[in-house]
């Protein structure tokens, strides 16, 4: 963690202290396998805010970039879904598009109807296909926060010999 970061950990203790106004820098970790928790966390980026992933696969680097998105866009606010859980589909040519179109279509959910998804369970997820089922957060006024996921710096690789995945993309904030 880097000078003037607030960290949080999934139970919304402090860890780390410092600020750096809205940009927060957050790892909120949930067990997946006995391997790889999966984690994120956002990183400065020339006028925009990245965020960096990590899973033990691909359908759980999905569900985790999408917590983290969420908590973003509630700007701290204790994330405690309400409601019936919502069916989501995303399609896409590859890996990397998929991200960011799941991404990017949990933003338009933000902005239009001014739901924000916290809890997410994937269904199915392949290579160009993602299913899931969400619960949200309904918020008084859209986020606005994050405009788009963006493919500047975009990438979603393996790592080590276990299956485990990692991404970065960038948010046009």
């Amino acid at each position: 963690m880097g000078r003037g970061e607030l960290c949080y950990n999934r139970g919304g203790e402090n860890v780390t202290g410092g600020s750096s106004q809205w940009r927060w820098v957050y790892a909120w970790t949930r067990m997946v396998s006995e391997k790889v928790t999966a984690s994120h966390e956002f990183f400065d980026h020339t006028s925009e805010l990245g965020l960096r992933v990590r899973a033990s696969s691909f359908a759980e680097l999905l569900a985790e970039a999408a917590r983290g998105l969420g908590k973003l866009m509630l700007r701290g606010r204790p994330p405690s879904s309400t409601g019936r859980w919502r069916a989501l589909e995303v399609n896409a040519t590859d890996r990397e598009a998929l991200l960011v179109d799941w991404l990017n279509e949990l933003i338009f959910h933000a902005e239009v109807e001014r739901w924000v998804p916290v809890e997410i369970e994937i269904v199915t997820a392949s290579d160009t296909m993602l299913s899931a089922r969400a619960r949200g957060v309904a918020v008084d006024e859209a986020p606005a926060l994050v405009k788009a996921a963006t493919h500047h710096g975009l990438f979603v690789r393996q790592v080590g010999e276990g299956g485990e995945v990692e991404a970065e993309v960038v948010l046009d904030v």
